[in-house]
């Protein structure tokens, strides 16, 4: 599942990419979630769910909802004008991709007082041809006017995969961090992509001696950035903590241990899509694949590190879970890719979205 939160309205947002996806709307009332009448949504445009390559749903900052896609080498997406009681039929974005398959992760920003929404992409793996891209759109324009930045998205020689995580902070500087393919020499294994709220790119090194499958990000609103990934050679969840403005640094931060339990292996890490702050703290959740169930870490934001910068940076609040969520199936989770945020913060409490089986 995806979710988008609206605080102001009491009202969330989900979107299940699974063999057939629906769409719900909840409402917030007397400390618990409720299904509003007339959803779930089936969301029969989109045929059948892929879910190694999830589809993700966004909201836009004019409170349209999307849902982007990588599907017969095109970004597509559906939009909904009503909070999902009905949605359009398929948008194309961009076609002529250089694989069928890939996964998409979108947000909302402002610049130069304009209202836009993003969407990046990473192409599924493909030897010498797979590659990322972003394209923005105006709220308000016409929803196939798209403005193509992708050829902004490159470091070195390394190769796309469909591992990326796209997140934004108060500034509307955007973060996409990525899992990257046949990187050599001084390649990265992965990347941080950082878009300002003026326009320009920036390439920044994460990895050069080891690979980071499920890259997520985190922000926070007191100036700390959270990358994070699944160390592809021993499968244990791992962190790096930075200030805004030191991405530069990233390659020779620290990395702390997220998720570790003897010999268990974790996948597929979940990040809050919105920013964070001192009396939330950041919570990461993700697939203990040995166990069959979700983690959890409570990481702290403000007040209790040694700050951000070079090594640790924030402890965890909590020691690692585990909390089993409801929604397993057949002895491991249905946690997708982080793209799909399913993890949110609202009324002072953290809440985590899991599939029913």
């Amino acid at each position: 599942p995806d979710v988008v939160l609206n605080a102001a309205t009491n009202k969330l947002y989900i979107f299940y990419s699974a063999k057939s996806p629906e769409f719900y709307r909840m409402s917030f009332s007397g400390g618990a979630w409720s299904i509003d009448p007339g959803y779930p949504v089936a969301l029969s445009v989109l045929g059948k769910g892929d879910s190694k390559n999830p589809a993700s749903l966004v909201a836009a900052k004019n409170n349209e909802l999307w849902i982007f896609r990588i599907n017969s080498a095109r970004v597509e997406a559906i939009r909904s004008t009503n909070e999902g009681a009905s949605w359009s039929s398929l948008i194309t974005v961009k076609s002529g991709l250089n694989n069928d398959k890939g996964l998409t992760d979108a947000r909302a920003f402002t610049s130069a007082g304009q209202n836009y929404l993003g969407v990046a992409y990473g192409e599924e793996e493909l030897p010498g041809a797979s590659r990322f891209g972003f394209l923005y759109h105006q709220d308000g324009a016409l929803e196939t006017a798209w403005t193509d930045e992708s050829a902004a998205l490159t470091v070195g020689t390394e190769n796309a995969t469909s591992n990326i995580c796209l997140a934004a902070d108060a500034a509307n500087n955007l973060y996409l961090l990525t899992q990257n393919a046949n990187a050599t020499g001084s390649d990265p294994f992965n990347t941080l992509y950082k878009r300002s709220a003026a326009g320009g790119w920036q390439g920044f090194k994460v990895n050069t001696t080891n690979t980071w499958t499920s890259p997520a990000v985190a922000v926070s609103s007191t100036n700390k950035l959270f990358l994070l990934g699944i160390d592809h050679a021993t499968f244990k969840g791992q962190y790096k903590s930075l200030a805004i403005g030191q991405e530069s640094t990233a390659a020779s931060v620290l990395t702390t241990p997220l998720f570790e339990n003897d010999a268990d292996l974790f996948a597929d890490l979940s990040a809050p899509p919105h920013v964070v702050d001192g009396a939330s703290h950041l919570m990461i959740t993700g697939e203990n694949t040995e166990a069959g169930n979700i983690w959890f870490n409570l990481l702290q934001v403000g007040g209790g590190g040694p700050g951000p910068g070079p090594g640790p940076g924030c402890p965890p609040v909590f020691a690692a879970g585990p909390t089993a969520i409801e929604g397993t199936k057949g002895g491991s989770s249905i946690f997708y890719k982080p793209n799909q945020s399913k993890v949110f913060y609202h009324a002072k409490t953290w809440w985590v979205a899991a599939q029913d089986t």
